[in-house]
């Protein structure tokens, strides 16, 4: 899929530039730069195309302004595909993982669970502050959840 980001000056002219994504091989997009660099517009812009072409899509939108923005490319036969999971929201019952009485217990659980959805993105020094970071927030609040893990690192 071929998602049009705009143009390019090249010797010849001007000519539009395409973003070529393969389905096989885009699995995971990890997008870093300094505030005011375009990040978020990009993020829409591959966003409002996956959807179009019927992918799925997931983002992890820690501040919120990203998925608002997103969603108005949802077109109204997908409607029944989104599933909105706001962390923040009290009214969300939470999933738990870190609740477990034995905290140990709950630490083991909290990194299997990472490490296995890391899969080969994942190395010791991650391993490393997430463990640490998880610690702090079982000690730390009485019900601790990823935002608090978010937080913690934020």
């Amino acid at each position: 899929m071929k998602i049009h980001l705009g143009f390019e000056q090249t010797p010849m002219g001007e000519r539009p530039f395409f973003l070529d994504l393969d389905p096989k091989q885009f699995r995971h997009l990890w997008l870093l730069g300094k505030t005011g660099t375009g990040k978020s517009s990009l993020l829409r812009h591959i966003i409002a195309a996956c959807i179009a072409a019927g992918w799925g899509v997931w983002v992890f939108d820690p501040h919120g302004d990203l998925i608002s923005d997103a969603s108005n490319y949802v077109p109204l036969s997908r409607l029944k595909d989104v599933y909105l999971f706001d962390p923040q929201n009290p009214k969300i019952p939470g999933i738990g993982i870190l609740e477990h009485p034995d905290k140990s217990r709950a630490l083991r659980i909290s990194m299997t669970l990472q490490e296995a959805h890391a899969g080969d993105g994942w190395g010791k020094q991650s391993a490393s502050v997430l463990r640490n970071v998880t610690r702090a927030a079982l000690e730390l609040f009485r019900h601790p959840t990823i935002v608090h893990i978010y937080k913690l690192l934020s």
